[in-house]
C-alpha cells in the first residue's frame, strides 16, 4: 500500500510539472504573440497613453460641443449635424488622432475609421469572449485592458472629430486584423481550457483511484491492527498456558525429587535392615553355637555328677 501511494503521488508530481509546463509554454507563447507582432515597450506605450489622454482633455470643451452637434451613422459612417438638422455637413470620421493618435502608441499603425456603434459592439461582445483570459495569464489581461482602453479611446476620438475624411479600406483591415487576433485569442483560450478541462479530468480519476486506494490500505491497516491484537492476544495466553505448564513441571519436578529422596531412603532402610538382619542371624549362629557348647558342658557336667554320685555310692 506504501508503495501504491508512492506511485500515486509521483503520478500527481508529474501531472503538475507536465500542467506547468503546459502554461509555461502557453504564457511564453502569449508573450511571443504579445511582443513579436507590436514590438512596442509596455512602459513606454503606458506612458504615451498617458500623455495622449492628456492632450485628448485639452480639448474637452470643444469635444463636448462636437457631442452635441454631431452623431455618427452606424451604417455610412458619416457624422451628421444636428444643429442645423442638415445633412449637407456630413463628414467622414477622421482617420488619425488630432495630437497623433493611437499611432502613437505603436500598437497597430495608422488608425483606421469604424462608427461608433461598430467600436462600441465589437469592444462590448469581443471583451466579453476574452474575459476569462484574465485568470490565467497576465500579459493576456493587459493586452485585453489596453485593446479595451484603446476601443474607448477610438469612440471619444471619433465622436470628438467628425468632419474629416475617412478610408474605408483601412477601416475594415484594421477591423479584420483586430477581429483575427480576438479570434486567435479566443482559439487559444479555448485550447487552454480543454487542456486544463483534460488536466482536472486526469487529476480527478487519479485522485478518485487515491482516495480508493487511501480507503483501502486504511481497510488494511485496519485488519493489520485486528490481526496484530489477536496475535498479541493468542501470544498472551500461549505464554499464560507456558507459565501455567512451567508451573506444573516446577511441581511436579519437586514431587519427583521428593519421591527419589523417599526411595533412596527406603533403599537406605532396606539396606539397614538387612545388615541388621545379617547380624542378628550371626548372632542367632554364635547363640546356637554357644547353647549347643553349653547344652555339651551341661551334659559333661552331669555325666560328671553322675561319675561322683555312683562313686560316692561305692565308697
Amino acid at each position: 500500500m506504501a508503495q501504491k501511494k508512492q506511485e500515486l503521488q509521483a503520478q500527481n508530481l508529474e501531472l503538475k510539472a507536465k500542467k506547468q509546463k503546459i502554461n509555461y509554454t502557453r504564457n511564453m507563447e502569449d508573450m511571443q504573440l504579445w511582443n513579436n507582432p507590436i514590438k512596442v515597450n509596455i512602459d513606454q506605450q503606458v506612458q504615451q497613453r498617458y500623455h495622449h489622454q492628456q492632450q485628448i482633455s485639452m480639448f474637452a470643451p470643444q469635444q463636448q460641443q462636437q457631442r452635441q452637434q454631431y452623431v455618427v451613422d452606424p451604417n455610412t459612417g458619416k457624422a451628421t449635424n444636428l444643429v442645423d438638422g442638415k445633412h449637407d455637413k456630413t463628414q467622414n470620421v477622421k482617420g488619425h488622432c488630432p495630437v497623433g493618435g493611437c499611432k502613437q502608441l505603436g500598437l497597430f499603425g495608422p488608425i483606421q475609421t469604424v462608427s461608433v456603434n461598430q467600436a462600441t459592439n465589437l469592444v462590448d461582445g469581443k471583451h466579453d469572449k476574452t474575459q476569462n483570459v484574465k485568470g490565467h495569464c497576465p500579459e493576456l489581461k493587459f493586452k485585453n485592458e489596453f485593446l479595451k482602453s484603446y476601443f474607448q479611446d477610438l469612440k471619444d476620438i471619433y465622436a470628438y472629430s467628425a468632419g474629416s475624411s475617412v478610408q474605408e479600406k483601412e477601416v475594415d483591415n484594421d477591423s479584420k486584423e483586430l477581429k483575427d487576433k480576438i479570434e486567435a485569442l479566443n482559439e487559444e483560450l479555448v485550447i487552454e481550457r480543454q487542456i486544463r478541462g483534460a488536466a482536472e479530468a486526469t487529476i480527478e480519476h487519479l485522485l478518485g483511484e487515491y482516495t480508493k486506494a487511501d480507503a483501502k490500505s486504511h481497510e488494511l491497516e485496519a485488519k493489520l491492527a485486528e490481526a496484530q491484537k489477536n496475535l498479541e492476544q493468542q501470544v498472551k495466553e500461549r505464554d499464560e498456558k507456558d507459565s501455567e505448564l512451567d508451573s506444573e513441571l516446577n511441581r511436579l519436578h519437586k514431587r519427583a525429587k521428593q519421591q527419589v529422596q523417599e526411595v533412596q531412603k527406603k533403599d537406605d532402610l532396606e539396606a539397614k535392615y538387612k545388615e541388621v538382619n545379617e547380624k542378628s542371624e550371626q548372632a542367632a549362629s554364635r547363640l546356637s553355637g554357644l547353647q549347643q557348647k553349653l547344652d555339651r558342658t551341661r551334659q559333661h557336667a552331669n555325666e560328671a555328677l553322675k561319675a561322683i554320685d555312683t562313686e560316692r555310692q561305692q565308697l
